[in-house]
This record gives C-alpha cells, structure tokens and sequence, in this order.
C-alpha cells in the first residue's frame, strides 16, 4: 500500500483501512445511519471525549503560542522590515 495501486474493497476491509463494506444499493441508507449516530449519543460523553482528543494538541499549541508571537513580532517590527514597508 502506499504507492497508488488500487486496491479490492475486502482486501481495504482487511487491513483496516476502512470500517466496513457495503453494498451500492445501501451506501445513502447505512451513510445516514452513521451520520445520525452521533446525535443519538450522550452529549456529555461526546464533549468528554473530545476534549480528551483536543486537549493535548490544545497546550501544546498554547506552549509554543508567546514563543511564536515574540518571533513574530520582532520579524515583522524590525528596523529591516520597516524600512521595507
């Protein structure tokens, strides 16, 4: 896998590249069930489970965030800069 071949849906099944395979008849049928199945959940377990799945990315952006801001600011607001503008 990897480099462009085309592959037979049991084969994509198998290796776990897709959930499940349906046939054409029913894609929009089982498509809408999956889509609904979210609404039907607890919300309250969702957002836990989100904000388990943002959370880490979430800090690890608001760590690097003063660093990025100071790297930007001094770029953008430097004696050479300016004198471009």
């Amino acid at each position: 896998m990897g480099n462009g071949e085309l592959y037979p849906p049991p084969t994509l099944l198998e290796v776990g590249v897709v959930d499940q395979v349906v046939r054409l008849d029913r894609v929009i049928f089982v498509a809408t069930q999956k889509a609904e199945l979210p609404g039907s959940l607890s919300q309250r377990a969702f957002a836990v489970t989100k904000s388990n799945r943002v959370l880490p990315v979430k800090t690890e952006i608001l760590e690097r965030l003063k660093e990025k801001e100071k790297r930007f600011v001094e770029c953008w607001y430097s004696g050479e800069a300016r004198s471009r503008l």
